[in-house]
């Protein structure tokens, strides 16, 4: 039994479907992990891409738009949730046939701000080894 509480099991239950090519699946196991994590930018990108292989482009952007969102406003944004949005996005424009360009200015300051955050846990690490050390 998954624990309600905790999105990390149905989004990877969501994987599951979504690799299996079962989308309806896929798409209700999304849906609960974002009932347990409405902010999490990689939940967004997976919901965006199903809509997306269901034929339904309009509510895919919607979603993607908030995983931008979301990455945006996230106080830990990462290089590697930057990397996955950006796979995602190659994903959903497949999907859609590359009709869709949800790629924004956003995203460029989404890039930008995970390259700081990663430097400064980098240096937070370095500091705190060099407390260790002496």
């Amino acid at each position: 039994m998954i624990d309600p509480n905790f999105a990390y099991p149905y989004n990877g239950l969501g994987n599951l479907h979504y690799n299996n090519k079962d989308y309806s699946n896929a798409l209700s196991s999304y849906e609960n992990a974002l009932k347990c994590d409405p902010n999490n930018p990689m939940i967004l990108a997976n919901l965006a891409c199903t809509h997306a292989k269901l034929g339904k482009s309009n509510e895919g952007e919607r979603y993607f738009k908030m995983a931008e969102s979301a990455a945006y406003n996230s106080p830990d944004m990462s290089l590697s949730t930057n990397h996955y949005l950006k796979s995602k996005l190659a994903e959903y424009q497949a999907a859609t046939g590359g009709s869709q360009n949800v790629y924004t200015q956003q995203n460029v300051t989404i890039q930008q701000k995970a390259l700081w955050w990663d430097r400064k846990k980098w240096l937070k690490t370095f500091i705190l080894l060099i407390q260790i050390i002496n």
